[in-house]
This record gives C-alpha cells, structure tokens and sequence, in this order.
C-alpha cells in the first residue's frame, strides 16, 4: 500500500536547521609568480609574461623614455633571474638604456659581468666607448688610457667592421636602410620566441636558442649606437689612431 522506496533522506536535509552548514574545501590555485618568481622564462606558463614585459621595457627605450625603460627591463631581471631565456638581450638594452641616459658606471657594470662570460661583440664596442668617454672627456681614469687601449684591440679581434663604419660613419650612413635592420630585428625576435617555446615544450633537453639575425653586425650596431658615439667630441680621430695597424 505504501511505496517507500527512494523516499528515506538524510536527516539534515530535513533538518537543516539542527545542522551546522558543512564546510566546503576548495583547493587554491597555484601562485605561478611565486612558483617560478626569479626563472618565469624558463616555464611555459609564464614564458609569455617575460616575453612581454621585455617588449615594453624596449619600446620604452625606442621611445625615449629611459628611465621607465630601466625600471621595467630591472623587473624583468628580478623575475628571471641570471640564467633564463632573454637574458643577455635583456641586459645589452640595459647597457643601451645606462648609456642613453649617461649613467656609464652603471652600464660598465653590467657590461663587464656579461663580458666575463659571453664575448657579446655589441658590448665590446660599447666598453670602447664607455672608457674613451671616462678617460678623454671625464678624466676619471688614471691608467694613462691603457683601458681604451685595450678595449679597443679586444673589439677589434671580434669585429674589426665595425671599426671601420665608425671612421667612415657618414659614408656609410648612405648605404643603410634603417627600416630594413628594424624589420630583420623584429624577425629575429620573432624566430627567437618561437625556437623558446620550442626548447621549454621539449623539457628544455636541447641547447638554448640563439637570436639570428639576417643583417650584419657592424650594420646593427651602427643603427643602434651610431647617435652616442656622435655625441663622444673627438672619438672617431682618437679611434682611428688607437686601432692596431695590420
């Protein structure tokens, strides 16, 4: 007569009242930023954050907003560490940024501790800067400009052309295109992040990619430092007479 089945319920659901709400646990979402915070470059879910951030602390730089620069491309050093992908990009635009805004010991600082373990041949010629302006137009070093010396003759091992764009700086101006360099630059990040992603979906067992670029050294390095070297009075003679004779 009666049909009971299925009609038997919990009692605090009929209760409710008598019964003190259950508690819910939930498990929290990792903090990825404190995870990986001091390697974010070095994981594919930060990667792009990284990538990122570097972008606007470059385009601050393009933009003449150095000290905004600075402070953007100093987070990204404090987020990624000293062995992490962009790396060594991330500090010549810092060695760029000291420079524009000319704060040469910090830009000689940074430059001699890539130095010591990448030959990078950008900051080599930046050094022969950096030592010309504190000796022949500071006065701050007292070795006789023995460092401009040497400074210039390790540039000039790694890349004596461009020794010569900067002699013949005006000459050669004529016969770059600034817009071609741009977009090469722009290809060679480009391929840069995708060869990332492909070395962090790998778990990271190739070597480390390299940026390639399809324009010259000495041509990229003209179009990116030629304004500070004009700015340097006398530094293409004082060159010119320094280099080593062959």
């Amino acid at each position: 007569r009666y049909k009971l089945k299925g009609a038997a319920r919990p009692a605090e659901e009929v209760y409710p009242h008598l019964y003190p709400p259950k508690e819910v646990i939930t498990e929290q979402p990792k903090n990825l930023f404190e995870v990986y915070n001091g390697d974010l470059s070095m994981h594919e879910e930060t990667f792009e954050f990284i990538k990122l951030k570097f972008l606007l602390g470059s385009v601050q730089l393009s933009q003449g907003l150095v000290e905004d620069s600075i402070q953007t491309l100093n987070e990204v050093k404090q987020h990624n560490g000293s062995e992490g992908l962009f790396c060594d990009l991330v500090q010549e635009y810092e060695v760029a940024a000291y420079i524009e805004s000319g704060s040469l010991a910090q830009a000689r600082e940074i430059a001699e501790s890539i130095l010591q373990k990448n030959k990078d041949i950008f900051l080599l010629w930046d050094m022969v800067l950096i030592e010309y302006i504190s000796f022949y137009l500071l006065n701050e070093d007292n070795d006789n400009g023995e460092s401009v010396k040497a400074c210039i003759l390790e540039a000039y091992k790694a890349c004596p052309e461009i020794a010569e764009v900067l002699i013949a700086n005006e000459e050669f101006e004529e016969d770059i295109s600034p817009e071609a360099i741009i977009e090469d630059n722009q290809a060679a990040f480009n391929r840069y992040c995708e060869d990332c992603k492909t070395y962090l979906s790998r778990d990271k067992q190739d070597a480390k990619p390299k940026l390639q670029y399809s324009t010259s050294t000495e041509a990229r390095y003209f179009h990116r430092s030629i304004s500070w070297w004009r700015d340097a009075d006398g530094v293409f003679d004082k060159l010119a007479e320094l280099l080593p004779q062959d």
